[in-house]
């Protein structure tokens, strides 16, 4: 008898961990370790964008799920949760990160695969030549005007960079970014383009998206 009820608790405790949290994680507003272990192995994508904040250990949890991770509701993070993170293998999504200083920049540097950063409208040139350092694509489609020095630093980075947020450019800033070594460069947010930026835009050596353009000049194409 006594190990039928031990039998039934552990069942009963697995169908609260794994199947009582609601159906729509986005409304999780905090996890038990216990809680993010069963959270990681379901199938898909997770997202968690109600979580404010998480300690180090539910971090550690959910970053050993194998699919897209959101954690859109976090607006600061500190070096030892960005260390935590940085194990994440695939899609990780910080949308809510409005700023972050260089070590946390470098410490997510470390991550393999997507890295969503689409809250931050301003870097410092030392934040973006820490985030140059991503091997992966990088998307920081929430900065709307970056400086030839940001451009400079970004145009280090070895992997796809997405810029969705800059809805202009000017010459200057196109032929930093064309230099820049990874495979994709993707300008969607342009809605216009001069002939001398599509000029300098046009000896980057790699893939160029611009989705956004609607009609263009001779002179440009």
């Amino acid at each position: 008898m006594r190990w039928v009820v031990v039998a039934a608790l552990v069942l009963s405790v697995g169908v609260t961990l794994a199947d009582e949290l609601p159906e729509d994680t986005n409304e999780i507003k905090s996890l038990t370790v216990e809680q993010a272990e069963a959270l990681g192995k379901r199938k898909g994508g997770l997202e968690l964008d109600g979580l404010t904040t998480i300690t180090p250990e539910v971090a550690e949890a959910l970053a050993k799920h194998e699919g897209w991770l959101s954690l859109g509701g976090l607006t600061t993070i500190t070096p030892e949760l960005a260390e935590v993170l940085a194990k994440k293998e695939g899609e990780l999504s910080l949308g809510g990160l409005t700023t972050i200083t260089p070590e946390v920049a470098e410490t997510l540097a470390k991550c393999e695969g997507f890295l969503s950063l689409d809250g931050l409208t301003t870097i410092t040139p030392e934040v973006a030549e820490a985030l140059a350092k991503y091997e992966g694509w990088l998307d920081l489609n929430g900065l709307t005007t970056i400086s030839a020095e940001v451009a400079e630093a970004l145009a280090r980075h070895e992997g796809e960079l997405s810029l969705y947020g800059l809805t202009t450019i000017t010459p200057e800033v196109a032929e930093v970014l064309a230099k820049i070594e990874g495979s994709w460069l993707l300008l969607n947010g342009l809605t216009t383009i001069t002939p001398e930026a599509a000029e300098a835009l046009a000896k980057h050596e790699g893939r160029l998206s611009f989705w956004g353009l609607t009609t263009i000049t001779p002179e440009v194409a």
